[in-house]
């Protein structure tokens, strides 16, 4: 099956990192980052990706973080890169107020980022971030208003709503026998989903912990086959759509940090929708039948912008161990996703060696193994971020 038509590029950082404080008058602290960018990509011609990087590119960008305390109860925090490339672009990546209203009453309002949830491969208790550690994409946040009233330590109740997009959420927290439970219902572009996710410390190594969201969807598409080489995007009788996740993290005596995650995505394609999802896609590439308005360049269209990061099956696993300190000055760190449906495997070790005190330089490699036409050799490549950080 030949993909590169549709061949798209991402964008993954090597970051240069300089930074710094400084004391304003009215009581700020800004750090600078001056990030240096470059990509390394390898490709075999005979497996294009649907998702592909540059074999190689560079520019410059700058991250600029800031608090300002104006008064008690009052201050406003600012993340921002300005890009430096052939277009310069100012991204406020962050940008909002925070208000102490009363004691333990908090109210956000501004772009955000929204940290609800346990797990460490996937987030998919956050409705409004539900993003992770590894993926390459680098997201600007919504603006929200955010209400957080904190009633006493094992109580505190959250409501969030996403001005933009017209999200809303509220989140109840409290610890029951010593496990920490949050339930939370949202509401996300008139979609309505329940949610809890909960974690307990099993004695002084091991933690065991939860998600689990029910979505309550009547118009999801997925590929379907409606004869004569025609193959289109259509809906799915079901209204309830579960995903859960059980994971652990342990600690063992040598200080190695040992993840575990399963997780189960009913949202995702099964053997069937595959086999469509295929077929619909070498159609349409056939005699470039996708090029004219036909059913064939809907389903190409549609197909582009369904994948989600490993959301694309039903069943997953998550490895990841790590070691601070593994020799003198560099920690290792190895994650493995494994698509159970797909039998394939994208292994992302990642080193990191402390030059001195002020510097610190890390090597993160994906790597993609299975068939060709697998979920992670069909969207990713192998290749490489590098940064290397500066404080001074």
């Amino acid at each position: 099956m030949n993909f590169a038509p549709f061949v798209r590029y991402v964008v993954v950082p090597i970051v240069i990192s300089f930074s710094f404080s400084i004391d304003i008058s009215v009581d700020a602290q800004n750090i600078l980052l001056r990030n240096w960018n470059y990509y390394i990509n390898t490709q075999s011609p005979s497996n294009p990706n649907l998702i592909n990087l540059k074999t190689h590119a560079s520019y410059f960008d700058y991250f600029i973080q800031s608090k300002i305390n104006i008064w008690d109860g009052l201050s406003i925090k600012a993340n921002t890169y300005l890009a430096l490339d052939q277009n310069f672009s100012i991204n406020p990546e962050e940008l909002y107020v925070s208000i102490q209203t009363l004691q333990g009453l908090f109210w956000d309002y501004g772009k955000k980022k929204i940290a609800w949830g346990k797990s460490f491969g996937w987030n998919i208790f956050n409705i409004f971030d539900s993003n992770n550690k590894f993926q390459t994409f680098r997201l600007n946040y919504d603006n929200y208003s955010n209400i957080e009233w904190f009633m006493n330590k094992d109580l505190a109740i959250s409501y969030i709503e996403d001005i933009d997009i017209n999200s809303k959420a509220i989140k109840v927290h409290s610890s029951i026998f010593d496990c920490d439970i949050d339930l939370a219902a949202f509401r996300q572009n008139d979609i309505n989903s329940l949610g809890i996710t909960g974690a307990k410390n099993i004695g002084e190594d091991l933690v065991a912990y939860f998600e689990a969201v029910a979505k309550g969807v009547n118009n999801l598409y997925y590929p379907q086959y409606l004869g004569s080489d025609i193959y289109v995007w259509g809906n799915k009788n079901s209204n309830f759509w579960p995903q859960y996740l059980i994971g652990c993290q342990y600690t063992t005596p040598e200080n190695y940090n040992l993840f575990f995650e399963y997780f189960y995505n009913s949202l995702g394609l099964d053997d069937n929708d595959v086999d469509a999802y295929n077929k619909g896609i070498e159609a349409s590439l056939s005699g470039g039948k996708y090029l004219n308005d036909s059913p064939y360049k809907a389903f190409m269209f549609n197909n582009l912008s369904y994948y989600q990061f490993n959301k694309f099956r039903r069943n997953y696993l998550f490895f990841m161990i790590s070691k601070d300190e593994i020799l003198p000055n560099i920690s290792l760190s190895t994650a493995t996703y494994y698509s159970i449906d797909e039998k394939c495997m994208l292994v992302l070790p990642n080193l990191e060696y402390r030059i001195n005190n002020y510097s610190l330089l890390s090597c993160l490699f994906y790597i993609p193994v299975g068939a060709n036409d697998s979920e992670y050799r069909r969207f990713y490549n192998l290749y490489i971020q590098t940064t290397l950080k500066i404080e001074f």
